[in-house]
């Protein structure tokens, strides 16, 4: 009976062996599927927050250059500079007042109707908005001009002119400014003016933009959020910026390790995952926290599924199990019987293992989903690209095209003009109502632009009045006529209201958007030369009086040609006088007295920035201001002559500091902390435009010059000592040799061991 006892359990022990194999497969692959899953939660959500730093990186740099190009403002530079008070109060209301318009026409004030901004003059007591000018005692709290939530205005004004500030983005704070009744906002802040040394007495004030949280928030994906998920911006030193909740009130920021990733953590007593990445430009850190059971919830059900299957296979399997022991003296055909019916529960699990797989790949393609719906809401970087391009931002064809690229606009045309729709003489938009009023019409209008008109477009809002359309066409004869009478027969899909006081500018084609901006120049004179007539007036050059009496040289223009001469861009320097000498000496019939003065300015303009010219051009403008006669010719060759020297003078200064840039990696390469931070802060540059500066002169990324010294460095080691790889990677400065491992190999596409080996004896 023993012996009998031994065999029925010999039996069972080894059924129940083949049955634990398959179960630990089945558990083993059910865990897989779940990491899969997670990777994939992973790779989508950290695909949708390096889209948003992506987008919102260029909302900060349309900031950047937007507030560069108002600290280079010549009227308010002089009114900085006059730090003897040589100007009369006549002359700085004027300047003030010239300020102020100008404000009002910039790319900042049109940027966002969330968002507000003001020129901080500190030693003039003048604080200067789009529509107002303060004193410094006036911009307080008191009079509920400026309201600052734990921040006195005194304070706050301190804070951003006691040290340098290039470019610095404060936390989200409750402000009231005018009529901005305590919104989110997050200020920006840049010093004014650009070139203010270390010194704090150089620092004259500076330009706070009021980012309204609205525009910043609405670039994170908010409308996917679950309940009790969030998503936050961090800065460099982990204060939160920025954030969007569907629920959660008080939201503290996370210690992250590394660059990007996913882990789980317990957040007040609730599982959650922190999907989180890292800009390589200003160490922000974009977040999304959300629940576990959230992530999850989809692919626990066929989790729990696939467990009850496999606990019904395994009891299945254990009675199985038992009656072949039972009947262990049966003949061979009871044995393959029961195999039979132990292979048929694998299949069981199988099935359960498709269904689950199936519904990983339908999560799959359903993210993707989502991905190309986040690609769609690109309406402002759509609005900032037509404002760019009518403004001549873009340097090449090159960046232009990745721009577009970027917004999934694929150019099929070969001819562009400018079209701006103007409401001129309107008196009655004063009130909020009727400025309401006006912008549903200009909503209504542009929508119906978009849907029926006959060619593609791109529209821009330039001001509180204007549409600016770019038109899209291919090869049209007479393209101006063609184009105006495209839009008399589009005329009557226009609200009446709108048409009463509406006047259409229509500028030459041109062949690339590259030149559209000056269509846009063209179309812009019009409507301001349009004369009074019955609205709605549809003019183009040929209606506008051809012996215009005043001179042509607006201060876009004027900004744009000092810029091109302190670049040594003499390329598009001769662009733009081309522009001038057509509108002025071509276009226009120009009295003596009136070309004097034109010419006196060309000469004017350079003579102001001077002091940022080389000493050759100094000297070289106070030379021709002596001589007092001029001509166009002689501004010509002035300014060739000026761009000439700034090359020189730049080439110059670039060859040395590059020299020393790279003398500096050779010498310090070992060192593990050396990074586009570390070097910047040596050469007192900010990593910014170390990064641009260092691929400009070499034509090579930083970091990867950097890697292929540290290789080179690493093959003579190799080559000629016995230490160990992970040592070798220390003396070349990586902190671990992974690393170094991973870029040997991409740089060299060996591995360090088998480089060793295939080129020493030893």
């Amino acid at each position: 009976m023993k012996h009998i006892n031994r065999i029925f359990i010999t039996f069972l022990i080894a059924y129940l062996i083949l049955i634990l194999i398959p179960l630990l497969t089945g558990i083993s692959m059910n865990r897989a599927i779940v990491l899969e899953y997670e990777q994939h939660v992973k790779k989508s959500h950290l695909s949708n927050l390096q889209k948003t730093q992506e987008i919102l990186e260029g909302f900060i740099d349309d900031i950047k250059w937007s507030t560069y190009q108002l600290a280079g403002n010549t009227k308010l530079l002089r009114l900085i500079s006059d730090d003897k008070n040589q100007i009369t109060n006549m002359e700085k209301s004027q300047l003030i007042r010239d300020i102020m318009i100008e404000l009002r026409h910039s790319i900042l004030y049109n940027t966002s109707n969330n968002s507000i901004f003001y020129i901080y003059l500190k030693n003039q007591d003048i604080i200067i908005t789009p529509y107002s000018v303060y004193r410094h005692s006036d911009f307080n709290t008191s009079i509920n001009f400026f309201n600052m939530d734990g921040i006195s205005s005194k304070d706050w004004h301190n804070l951003i002119t006691t040290k340098i500030q290039h470019g610095k983005i404060f936390p989200v704070r409750s402000t009231i400014i005018e009529d901005f009744k305590n919104k989110p906002m997050i200020p920006y802040v840049q010093s004014i003016p650009l070139n203010s040394s270390k010194k704090l007495s150089s620092i004259q004030g500076a330009i706070v933009y009021l980012i309204g949280e609205a525009d910043l928030v609405k670039f994170l994906d908010y409308q996917n959020l679950p309940l009790g998920g969030y998503s936050y911006i961090s800065d460099d030193t982990n204060k939160i910026i920025s954030y969007v909740s569907n629920s959660v009130k008080n939201i503290e920021p996370i210690e992250l390790v590394g660059n990007e990733g996913m882990i789980e953590l317990n957040i007040d007593g609730e599982k959650k995952f922190i999907i989180y990445t890292t800009s390589s430009r200003n160490s922000w850190k974009y977040v999304s926290v959300l629940p576990t059971e959230w992530v999850l919830k989809n692919v626990r059900f066929y989790h729990i599924l696939s467990i009850t299957v496999m606990l019904l296979t395994l009891i299945i399997c254990l009675f199985v199990a038992y009656k072949i022991s039972k009947r262990w003296s049966k003949p061979i055909e009871t044995t393959f019987e029961s195999i039979e019916e132990f292979l048929k529960t694998d299949n069981i699990k199988k099935e359960s293992f498709q269904s689950l797989n199936i519904s990983v790949n339908e999560l799959i393609d359903r993210g993707e989903v989502m991905q190309d719906e986040l690609l769609n809401q690109k309406f402002f970087l759509h609005n900032a690209f037509v404002n760019r391009v009518i403004n001549g931002f873009f340097n090449d064809e090159k960046s232009l095209e990745k721009y577009l690229s970027h917004l999934g606009f694929e150019l099929n045309e070969n001819q562009f003009s400018v079209v701006i729709l103007s409401q001129c003489c309107d008196k009655n938009i004063g009130s909020t109502e009727s400025f309401d009023e006006l912008n549903r019409l200009k909503n209504i209008v542009k929508n119906r632009l978009q849907k029926n008109f006959v060619y593609r477009i791109m529209i821009s809002e330039q001001d509180n009045s204007d549409i600016i359309l770019i038109v899209l066409s291919n090869n049209i004869d007479n393209h101006v006529e063609v184009l105006k009478n495209e839009l008399i027969s589009f005329l009557p899909n226009l609200p009446p209201l709108y048409k009463e006081n509406l006047v259409i500018g229509l500028g030459y084609s041109v062949d690339s958007l590259m030149h559209i901006h000056k269509s846009y120049l063209e179309a812009k004179e019009i409507v301001s030369s349009s004369s009074e007539g019955i609205k709605p007036l549809i003019l183009d050059i040929s209606d506008i009086d051809k012996k215009l009496d005043h001179y042509y040289y607006p201060l876009e223009i004027e900004s744009r040609l000092i810029n091109s001469i302190k670049a040594g861009n003499s390329d598009g320097m001769e662009s733009i006088l081309t522009i001038l000498s057509h509108e002025n000496l071509k276009k226009r019939t120009l009295d003596k007295k009136r070309l004097e003065s034109f010419i006196s300015n060309l000469l004017t303009s350079v003579y102001r920035v001077k002091s940022h010219l080389c000493s050759e051009n100094r000297d070289l403008i106070d030379e021709y201001y002596k001589t007092g006669v001029i001509d166009f010719a002689n501004i010509k060759e002035l300014y060739n002559q000026l761009c000439s020297n700034q090359n020189k003078n730049k080439k110059s200064h670039n060859n040395t500091l590059i020299e020393e840039i790279e003398e500096y990696l050779k010498n310090n390469f070992n060192d593990k902390n050396l990074s586009l931070n570390a070097v910047g802060d040596y050469f007192s540059i900010t990593e910014s435009y170390l990064s641009f500066f260092f691929k400009e002169q070499t034509g090579i990324n930083f970091s990867t010059y950097l890697e292929e010294i540290r290789v080179e460095n690493a093959k003579e080691l190799l080559l000629n000592t016995t230490d160990p790889i992970h040592y070798i990677a220390g003396e070349v400065g990586y902190n671990s040799d992974k690393t170094f491992r991973r870029v040997f190999q991409k740089t060299l596409n060996i591995s360090p061991s088998k480089f060793r080996r295939e080129n020493t004896t030893h």
